[in-house]
């Protein structure tokens, strides 16, 4: 999987004895306030009124490729890269976009049946949220089913609308319902999906750490990746693909049962070379001494997609599978924690996922146990669930925090500047009820809410069981 490349070459340039990838990893300031920025513009486009509060939040894996700009606009001038770096091989991975358009045949531009359930699904949601009348939306729905079955409309609706509209509503969300969860769901155990996520992150995670050690042994470290200069090698293993790919391809599988597959594509799809430099001087006494100093880490990926389309792993119904998972997320059946939010869509804020991270050069690997989402100082908690509340403190860990226990499940909130006055442990909360207000206390450098959830008595991923 990795080769090595020793080349002698003589140089002159002078030795600079510090790691710059470093400051990418642990100069926490300047990113959090790139993520804060690019936060608030979004929130801003979707003219949501923000107090502009934070300046920094509590973790740097998710946007780590951020940082890496910041810093380049100020760590790495002079000669990081110099002219003498090496060029990369010209068989490095390029863009992708020609190489998916060319697999279009493989698409028809028709919706499939598959997609025609989501288009469904959508629907019935929008019925269920008072987003649309009955009407509007039987209408659709007729449509879409007509064209799944290839039958005419039905005229049925338009001539007896008014006396059989909540009786056709219930059938049309019994049908729309099941065809979501038999359709678009993940149908692998909850463990197995999230023993399957958390060993995605872990492989993108182990590669970054042994090309992270190979620079620790030098002077000087400069990557590329797929031929181009970059402050950290930054590796991406998508995983709502992956697991897209999965359930198309294997429909209810154990995580067991497919690992070493996973690991596979990995190598395959990823991979890194690296060339190191000498320089040669004479001594006072004329005796020649050479110096190893200096190397070029080479990393290359391709895309899973291009990789999946490239290998021909997928049969053309599958293929309409796979289109449909990405489409859908797949854990629709899951969702069930609300938004701990108002009026932001969580996804858009969160600043390090669950999984295994690199948080800093000197710790190395760690694994994360939920979600931190990234808003402003003071900002409202609700409870994602119903339960018994019980307030915590760890000054070196999640600060002030919460814990929610309904049963077996349990929802922990992190970093809390304080709770919501005159709640008590032992108190019963609904959810959607403020609980608390987004803090940075603890193990923290910035406004954030660490959320967890268990279910019994192990860390899961909470995105797969929050309300999109």
């Amino acid at each position: 999987m990795y080769e090595d490349k020793i080349l002698n070459t003589n140089f002159t340039d002078d030795i600079i004895k510090r790691k710059d990838y470093k400051e990418v990893v642990n100069k926490k300031a300047s990113f959090g306030k790139s993520v804060i920025d690019r936060r608030e513009n979004i929130i801003e486009y979707k003219k949501i009124n923000i107090k502009k509060e934070a300046s920094s939040i509590g973790v740097v894996q998710s946007h780590r490729s951020d940082l890496a700009e910041s810093i380049k606009e100020t760590s790495y001038k002079g000669n990081r890269y110099s002219n003498s770096a090496p060029k990369r091989a010209e068989n490095a991975p390029t863009d992708t976009t020609s190489y998916i358009v060319s697999h279009n045949d493989q698409k028809s531009n028709s919706l499939s049946k598959i997609q025609e359930k989501i288009r469904i699904a959508e629907e019935i949601k929008k019925l269920r949220n008072g987003e649309e009348s009955q009407s509007n939306v039987l209408e659709g729905v007729s449509k879409l089913i007509s064209k799944i079955f290839n039958i005419g409309s039905f005229a049925l609706i338009g001539a007896t609308l008014l006396v059989l509209v909540p009786i056709i509503a219930i059938i049309v969300v019994v049908i729309g319902m099941g065809l979501l969860i038999s359709g678009t769901s993940y149908n692998a155990e909850d463990k197995d999906l999230n023993e399957t996520y958390k060993y995605i992150t872990e492989l993108r995670v182990d590669l970054e750490e042994d090309m992270l050690d190979l620079a620790d042994r030098y002077d000087r470290a400069y990557f590329y990746k797929n031929g181009s200069s970059v402050s950290y090698p930054e590796v991406i293993f998508e995983d709502k693909e992956i697991l897209a790919f999965l359930a198309a391809k294997y429909d209810d599988y154990k995580f067991r049962d497919i690992k070493n597959d996973l690991k596979d594509i990995f190598k395959d799809s990823h991979s890194y070379t690296k060339e190191t430099r000498t320089t040669t001087r004479k001594d006072s006494e004329g005796k020649v001494i050479s110096r190893t100093h200096k190397v070029y880490i080479y990393y290359t990926e391709i895309p899973f997609e291009e990789y999946i389309l490239d290998n021909d792993l997928l049969e053309d119904e599958e293929l309409e599978h796979y289109n449909a998972f990405k489409e859908q997320s797949g854990t629709y059946t899951r969702q069930v924690l609300s938004n701990p939010f108002n009026d932001i869509e969580w996804e858009l804020v969160v600043s390090s996922p669950y999984g295994y991270r690199i948080l800093n050069t000197s710790t190395g690997k760690e694994f994360h146990e939920g979600l931190d989402l990234a808003m402003p100082l003071g900002t409202e908690i609700k409870a994602t669930m119903t339960g018994k509340v019980e307030l915590k403190h760890d000054a070196s860990g999640y600060g002030n925090y919460i814990t929610i226990k309904n049963g077996k499940n349990i929802t922990l909130y992190g970093h809390m500047s304080s709770f919501k006055s005159g709640l008590a442990t032992g108190d019963m909360v609904a959810k959607g009820d403020v609980i608390g207000y987004v803090g940075s206390t603890g193990r923290s450098t910035g406004p954030h809410l660490h959320l967890g959830y268990k279910i019994d008595g192990e860390w899961y991923n909470p995105a797969f069981y929050l309300i999109e």
